[in-house]
């Protein structure tokens, strides 16, 4: 079987849980089926020559394939008005358009998998010279992750998000429609897309997370949060935590400090307090969590499952989240502690913090419950047939 893999940004440098989730299900593809990957680059995501892995070659990394998304006022204003979704529309160039087409009569394939819904308005032209399978991979419900966002804003900038989420809303149950089948990560988002009227078949199929044989250090009664933070869900957790949550936890802060990895935004400050620690971008995420104890991640915006979640879990990292921050993980297998007042999370914490014995105990369920879950030998049966529908 041929397949054609196209994502919206480059998946390396693998700077987010997005990149990530698309070269977890590039390198299960490779091992399924003949592959071919090409992609977009943008300035947020620029394309760094040399910089993927040797096994892959990816296609297409040139000029043609540079797409300007920087936002325009003007522009859209004007989407705005013409009731198409400006989101959507940044991703769509005529150039990539017709290089594409060329591309996919130039080859034969069976399939193309288009990662996220902003690939899916080039369905319509693909369709003009390809007659196999278009599947479109979800990350999550795109316009709810815009409908939270309006709920923290105000004045006009609340009025442009609701505008802006309605809009997508429409062109996302249209879009998705279009293809031949969807792939979420997460069977809550499976479920949303059928309550949204989404007719085409749609498979659930986990972010593959291979165990590590690295043990973390269950010695170290810290806590800490890695994630971008340029991604608003991410920002309100960190806020919560410094703001809310260490003030009030009741621990020597001198014994238990509290890590923050990820480059802050001019527009996020920094909170000074003792025992918080900022360590801005981290080369290494593996090393990092596997020294700093217990992950914390009280997420209260966003949908999708946390790759950062899932990749602490397959490292043994005893971690702590609410129920929405574990969409798509089967929390009732006790693989993670979940808290959802202020109240529970105090006592989660400065009960895994006190105990070496309970973190080990939690880390090593976690990682039993990655390799039941997320190996490749699971994850690659369940592509092999959903292809095959």
């Amino acid at each position: 079987m041929n397949i054609l893999h196209i994502s919206n940004k480059p998946i390396y440098p693998q700077v987010d849980g997005g990149c990530i989730a698309m070269a977890k299900l590039l390198s299960s593809l490779m091992q399924v089926a003949t592959v071919k990957h090409v992609f977009l680059h943008t300035p947020k995501h620029p394309f760094t020559p040399g910089i993927y892995p040797k096994e892959i070659s990816p296609e297409l990394p040139n000029e043609t394939t540079f797409i300007d998304t920087a936002i325009r006022p003007v522009s859209a204003l004007k989407a705005l008005i013409s009731g198409k979704n400006y989101n959507l529309k940044r991703f769509h160039s005529e150039e990539f358009e017709k290089v594409l087409l060329a591309y996919i009569q130039t080859n034969a394939f069976d399939t193309i998998v288009l990662e996220s819904l902003f690939l899916a308005p080039y369905i319509k032209t693909i369709r003009t010279v390809f007659n196999g399978k278009i599947i479109i991979r979800t990350h999550n419900v795109e316009h709810e992750l815009w409908e939270q966002q309006a709920v923290t804003a105000s004045g006009f900038k609340k009025w442009y998000l609701r505008s802006l989420a309605r809009s997508l809303k429409r062109e996302e149950i249209v879009l998705l429609n279009n293809a031949d089948a969807i792939w979420t990560i997460t069977s809550e988002d499976a479920q949303r897309f059928k309550e949204l009227g989404i007719t085409k078949p749609i498979q659930v199929i986990p972010v593959v997370m291979e165990t590590s044989t690295q043990a973390a250090d269950y010695e170290s009664g810290d806590f800490f949060h890695l994630g971008s933070m340029n991604w608003v869900p991410n920002q309100l957790a960190v806020k919560r935590l410094v703001s809310e949550l260490w003030p009030l936890l009741q621990l020597d802060k001198t014994q238990h400090q509290l890590h923050i990895a990820g480059s802050f935004p001019e527009s996020m400050e920094e909170t000074a307090a003792p025992g918080i620690n900022y360590h801005g971008f981290v080369q290494n995420a593996d090393t990092f969590m596997q020294q700093h104890g217990i992950l914390v991640a009280p997420i209260t915006a966003g949908s999708g499952v946390r790759i950062k979640l899932l990749e602490a879990m397959a490292l043994g990292v005893p971690c702590i989240t609410t129920p929405l921050g574990a969409t798509g993980i089967r929390f009732e297998e006790d693989c993670l502690k979940i808290a959802s007042s202020n109240e529970e999370w105090l006592h989660t914490m400065e009960t895994l913090a006190l105990s070496t014995e309970n973190r080990q105990e939690l880390g090593r369920k976690a990682q039993r419950y990655m390799e039941k879950y997320h190996s490749f030998a699971t994850i690659n049966a369940q592509i092999l047939a959903a292809l095959e529908r």
